[in-house]
């Protein structure tokens, strides 16, 4: 049979490309056409949406700013901290220093007011043992042996009550009261007790990790009789 007889040549198959002829487009191989391309960004005009085949586009001010803020925050959660263990180094301080120096101006107090002929020896010995600088000295000369024996022989007693006494300043080697207190006495002469106020200023320093009696100031103080 001759080619003639054969009849015409059927057509290729979809997407079958005949040697010797051009291959098939997409449309003709009955492919969808693929979608349009995007067009391409430059990296300085990229913005938060363009994407990169690794992951995201990072700005670096972005990036900057956050980190920014992240140190302030830190910076600001260390400056509190410090402001509060100041804070709280401060309060633990004045309750130290009140503490201990309120003992030794009460101690003070209740000697200087408090004490019948049997115990002024011991009282005036306790005076200037607490005392330092030149109210040591003072008391050595005011607290002496000779007012000792004057108050024995006129068989004077007194008796102090403390009223008020508040610490009025300090630091962390010296402490001020005000101290209000009633001393009511009586002697030979006068066997009627009789009530005195006294308004003191009271300064303490501390010595070699002790406080003691720096100076007393006496206050002008009205006198009530006793009953």
């Amino acid at each position: 049979m001759s080619e003639s007889d054969q009849g015409p040549t059927p057509a290729p198959g979809p997407g079958i490309r005949v040697l010797g002829q051009p291959a098939p487009t997409r449309t003709e191989a009955g492919l969808e056409p693929p979608p349009p391309a995007s067009p391409a960004v430059p990296l300085e005009d990229a913005g938060p949406e363009d994407t990169l085949s690794v992951g995201r586009l990072v700005n670096p001010r972005a990036v900057m700013v956050l980190l920014a803020v992240a140190l302030a925050g830190v910076c600001g959660t260390v400056a509190f901290g410090l402001l509060w263990a100041h804070d709280q180094s401060k309060q633990a301080g004045a309750t130290r220093v009140q503490t201990e120096s309120r003992v030794v101006a009460e101690a003070f107090l209740r000697d200087f007011t408090t004490f019948d002929p049997a115990t002024v020896g011991r009282t005036f010995s306790a005076i200037q043992a607490m005392s330092t600088g030149s109210f040591a000295s003072q008391a050595k000369t005011e607290f002496s042996p000779q007012l000792q024996q004057q108050l024995q022989a006129a068989n004077a007693s007194t008796q102090g009550a403390l009223r008020y006494l508040e610490l009025q300043s300090y630091t962390s080697t010296t402490a001020g009261y005000f101290a209000d207190v009633v001393q009511t006495f009586s002697n030979k002469n006068n066997k009627t007790p009789q009530s005195d106020e006294l308004r003191l200023v009271i300064d303490l320093s501390l010595v070699k990790g002790q406080w003691k009696i720096s100076g007393v100031t006496s206050l002008d103080t009205p006198v009530a009789a006793g009953g």
